[in-house]
């Protein structure tokens, strides 16, 4: 359990007034969201800065971006599955009080991660690139020419993504949100001056174009993986790793890290792939909405980090407090959680309202139609903020719980029966076009929360054996 909550006594819920509890819980919750967000932001804005320097080559460069874009985030996603399942059983054993489980469930974590990724690499560095072919732009061919040279480079960064990964979530997981925080912001300055530098051929390097920011990010995402491991190997630190560490894994240990990671492994395989063809219906639409919704898409994807470091702060004291064997404070973790990633991700949604025009106009300034056209999708995309923020929060304390199955299975059906069929209905037969599309987007958020909503009040993640 992190230090805040193992050493203090003011968290007896037994002995404190409700309103007492409830501002302690904020307070713990705040403290491990806000290094989250930030390091999620900054990992996310890698492709959002690709995004927003390539789009200063055209409007054919940044199309390729709605290309890369779903591609790229449907890679990390899944690849995100290992940090799952890390933090769920990390934070068991830092709530029971166990140094050594928490050193062999953060040594299974780190193999994996390394056997993970050399095994990945060759096949993606291959499939990758064949999946750019499925978004063909009709009449541009060098849209998918860039995407693919591009997502090269990207799966040749997956060994570092991984190890990323694993390595946030053990720190995650012990009550440490800040070092992987600063370890994003240092990989995301280097990413800026490697972009500008093989982008547009500055200091005596080529220009690449896409490519070059490609191969940026894709360094980038390496050393921040290769160093934020190297940390958990520094004297000094609860969760320390040595050489010697990884004799401890055992089958127990790889077998329990696999029947939580399982789950929410196959869960971005359904979803991605889903989201996917969504996509494909976006590329069907033409050069100009293509543009328009990747820029109104980066810009949303901003608004994921509130949602997403919730989640993760949730995960973590459901894991902790369970581990603690306070089944109490973990559902109270989880309504506190989605209260205030609601009321966050609301007043992300009045910004999208109020200033659309200006936000777009970061990612594609030369094109005032392109602006138009993504200004309405993102003020559609205000009413969802609250929805995705309490949907993230439940399935957040769900996973943190151990209990990975549930969000898999609401999620595939949220996306193959509501977003991919609805979605092409509003967009072509009805009319809508890309409006359409993010309609639908709505209805997917709030058949999730509903879903999530009714299997945290039945209580029965809160038995869950990791």
């Amino acid at each position: 359990m992190s230090d805040e909550i193992a050493s203090s006594p003011d968290l007896d819920t037994k002995t404190l007034h409700p309103r007492v509890r409830r501002a302690d819980l904020r307070r713990e919750i705040l403290r491990l969201t806000w290094p989250v967000v930030l390091q999620n932001l900054f990992r996310t804005f890698m492709i959002v800065v690709d995004t927003a320097m390539v789009g200063r080559l055209g409007a054919a460069a940044l199309a390729s971006m709605a290309v890369i874009g779903p591609i790229g985030y449907s890679l990390i996603a899944i690849l995100m599955a290992l940090g799952v399942g890390t933090i769920a059983t990390t934070a068991r054993a830092t709530g029971e009080g166990d140094p050594a489980k928490l050193e062999r469930e953060a040594a299974t974590s780190i193999l994996a991660a390394i056997v993970g990724g050399l095994l990945l690499v060759g096949p993606a560095i291959f499939l990758l690139p064949r999946l750019a072919g499925l978004f063909e732009v009709p009449g541009d061919p060098s849209v998918v020419a860039n995407a693919r040279s591009y997502l090269v480079c990207f799966a040749a960064a997956i060994p570092g993504l991984l190890l990323e990964n694993a390595a946030s979530a053990v720190l995650r997981g012990s009550g440490d949100t800040r070092t992987p925080m600063i370890f994003a912001i240092g990989a995301n300055v280097l990413n800026v001056f490697g972009n500008y530098t093989l982008i547009f051929g500055r200091f005596g390097a080529p220009a690449m174009g896409v490519t070059g920011s490609g191969l940026s990010t894709a360094i980038c995402y390496t050393l921040q993986g290769i160093a934020l491991t190297a940390v958990l190997f520094l004297p000094g630190i609860r969760r320390r790793l040595s050489l010697e560490s990884f004799r401890r894994v055992t089958r127990d240990s790889v077998a329990r890290l696999a029947r939580v990671t399982g789950p929410a492994l196959v869960e971005p395989l359904l979803l991605q792939t889903g989201f996917l063809i969504f996509s494909k219906s976006v590329t069907l639409l033409g050069t100009i909405p293509a543009a328009a919704h990747r820029a109104a898409l980066t810009v949303e994807s901003l608004s994921y980090m509130p949602g997403y470091g919730f989640s993760v702060a949730c995960s973590a004291l459901v894991g902790q407090y369970l581990g603690a064997r306070r089944p109490d404070r973990a559902g109270a973790v989880v309504r506190e959680s989605v209260f205030l990633a609601a009321c966050l991700m609301s007043l992300v949604g009045v910004l999208f309202v109020s200033i659309p025009g200006t936000l777009l106009g970061l990612f594609i300034p030369a094109d005032p139609e392109a602006v138009r056209i993504g200004a309405v999708c993102l003020m559609i995309a205000a009413f969802e903020q609250p929805l995705m923020g309490a949907a993230m929060s439940l399935a957040g304390g769900l996973r943190g719980a151990g209990e990975t199955r549930s969000p898999m299975v609401v999620g595939a059906l949220s996306v193959w029966l509501i977003r991919v069929p609805l979605g092409w209905f509003l967009a072509f037969p009805a009319g809508l076009g890309l409006r359409g599309l993010w309609i639908t987007m709505i209805v997917d958020w709030g058949s999730r929360t509903a879903a999530f909503a009714w299997i945290v009040r039945r209580g029965r993640w809160k038995t869950v054996t990791v």
